[in-house]
């Protein structure tokens, strides 16, 4: 039996995969434990009436220590002494695991950000000398550079500290005896800097339970309408400004017979909505809310493509968001308005179309390609990306790797 400890700024009820990788190691009969702070993901009145046995000791053979934390609130100071306290009070509480006194095979860091989750792992490391590997989910300082990015500022940092910073994150990062990358972007960048530690790939992956994995559809290619759909957060990386150019122009092209289904909330979702009501294009954008997961694969099924934006800067492109994955793993042809890991993706699994971020003329001209394909032809693209998903995304799969390696 191997004896695993998960370090994790999120957990269960906090809807994160690593909740589903406990599990899965648990039915692997590993020992689990968490060590983690009391969930506060998105925001902690959440949780205040979630049932007591969700935030108890024992959750499906998982045992869970927690400690007091600044919980989340808004606004960037609270943010950072969130994080903080994270780091500092999972410190002071260490005691609940050294005292445990149990030989760990391994300490799995689940590093979203920040980055100094690494180093409540690394302080337990000094203690319990277990093997010490970071599932990194957020490379950083790219994910603190490309926020300011994001937002329109000037990097609040000159170079010469930015340059600290790297030097800084690099450090932490090789304080892991093995990295594990969620993207091939990323394994890049950690085999770079962290030149005699061992880094492998393990793509992000997705709850899969309520996915309906089937490539028919067929049925939708012979009704005159296509439903676009975008699901996610209404994020600063997103490039609304050129959804709602290509919008304008296929409306002029084609009425309402191309209808825009958006799932999601998020900073950015007034914003598009004024967009959306100032262009007089409402009568073709649906903007629909927040959906479940369990509710998005019967959705997706009703919908034609999946169309996926991210703002034309290095630093973001690394990534390969949790989105995809789940157009993928529906079989969704996906139109793709990116650069990076994302046009690598769909590139290489020939799952949908490609375009520049800035270029709405492109994208616009994708979208009547796949108006105008025949029925096999849409089916072909669907089964393509089904097919890239089981082979590199399919959650047993990406599991069962991690277990050989702790």
């Amino acid at each position: 039996m191997k004896n695993i400890l998960i370090v994790t700024q999120y957990f269960s009820p906090e809807n994160f995969i690593i909740n589903q990788l406990a599990i899965n190691l648990a039915e692997k009969e590993c020992n689990v434990h968490v060590y983690s702070g009391y969930p506060s993901y998105p925001d902690r009145s959440n949780f205040v009436n979630k049932e007591i046995n969700e935030l108890s000791n024992i959750y499906k053979n998982i045992t869970i220590h927690r400690y007091p934390i600044y919980h989340r609130r808004s606004g960037r100071i609270n943010l950072v002494i969130h994080y903080l306290s994270y780091l500092l009070m999972g410190i002071i509480f260490s005691y609940k695991i050294i005292s445990l006194n149990i030989k760990w095979h391994s300490i799995l860091v689940f590093q979203i950000s920040p980055i100094t989750v690494i180093l409540t792992g690394a302080w337990l490391k000094i203690f319990t000398k277990a093997k010490l590997i970071t599932w990194v989910q957020d490379l950083w300082p790219d994910a603190v550079f490309s926020h300011f990015y994001s937002n329109k500022k000037k990097y609040p940092f000159n170079k010469k500290i930015r340059e600290i910073i790297n030097w800084f994150c690099i450090k932490i990062y090789s304080l892991s005896d093995l990295s594990l990358a969620q993207s091939l972007s990323y394994k890049d960048n950690l085999e770079t800097n962290l030149k005699n530690k061992r880094v492998e790939l393990v793509y992000n992956t997705i709850d899969d339970q309520n996915v309906e994995i089937t490539a028919n559809r067929k049925l939708y290619s012979e009704f005159n309408n296509l439903n676009i759909i975008s699901a996610g957060n209404f994020s600063t990386t997103i490039p609304y400004d050129l959804f709602v150019n290509a919008i304008i122009k296929l409306k002029e092209l084609y009425g309402k017979d191309i209808q825009w289904n958006f799932y999601g909330s998020g900073t950015q979702f007034e914003y598009f909505k004024k967009k959306v009501y100032s262009n007089d294009i409402d009568d073709v954008v649906n903007l629909l809310g927040i959906v479940s997961q369990s509710q998005l694969p019967k959705i997706m099924f009703k919908n034609d493509l999946f169309i996926l934006g991210l703002i034309d800067e290095p630093l973001i492109s690394k990534t390969c968001p949790s989105r995809l994955i789940y157009a993928m793993a529906n079989s969704m042809p996906v139109i793709a308005c990116a650069n990076g890991e994302i046009a690598r993706i769909v590139s290489e699994s020939n799952c949908g179309f490609l375009s520049n971020p800035n270029d709405h003329d492109k994208l616009v001209s994708n979208i009547i390609k796949y108006k105008n394909m025949s029925a096999n032809e849409k089916y072909n693209i669907s089964n393509n990306s089904l097919n890239f998903y089981r082979k590199n995304f399919q959650k047993d799969m990406l599991f069962e790797k991690i277990y050989n390696l702790l």
